[in-house]
């Protein structure tokens, strides 16, 4: 064999399962790095929910609410939806397979808080609601399914309200973040 092919050899028996072992690493680092991106969207979306009941109660003293007082608006859109049936994710108004309504945010909830979703996600948001005498206490929830395997990644922030403001002291708890 010629000198030329057994270097070849060698540095092939060399490099591939290097190449190999990099890509095993590299992959899965990449899917959390990922994942770890869509997650932002329900800090982000649950804090720009948290402002939208504050300015709601600011001007009512209610949680917002669609004429009950209590209740739960969502999951929008439904989890019927499945959000990691298409790479770009749910699409409000869309035509890949998780396309749904734009229209599910026109809910008197949804308006009263001032939020939609008009660009394509990850998560599926709800509002729970409860008025009462003493004010109001609510939570805020994003569920969103990463990877298709059914299991959800999970954030929530609850508050109450009453006559002096929000206390909004309890921060975002979240479950299976990278599910």
């Amino acid at each position: 064999m010629p000198r030329w092919a057994v270097m070849l050899v060698i540095v092939a028996a060399i490099f591939v399962p290097a190449g190999v072992l990099v890509m095993a690493i590299a992959i899965p680092a990449s899917d959390a790095y990922v994942k770890k991106q869509r997650a932002t969207e329900a800090r982000d979306a649950i804090e720009r929910i948290f402002d939208g009941v504050a300015t709601h109660h600011g001007e009512t003293l209610l949680c917002p609410n669609d004429g009950r007082d209590h209740g739960v608006a969502g999951p929008t859109p439904s989890l019927r939806v499945d959000c990691h049936d298409d790479p770009s994710g749910c699409s409000p108004d869309g035509t890949g397979p998780a396309s749904y309504s734009k229209a599910v945010w026109d809910e008197r909830v949804w308006s009263q808080i001032g939020f939609s979703m008009s660009e394509p996600h990850y998560y599926h948001y709800s509002f729970r609601w409860h008025n009462d005498e003493q004010g109001c206490s609510f939570a805020i929830a994003a569920f969103g399914d990463l990877d298709g395997d059914g299991s959800f990644s999970t954030f929530e922030r609850q508050a109450t309200a009453d006559e002096l403001g929000i206390d909004g002291a309890t921060a975002v708890l979240v479950t299976d973040e990278l599910e």
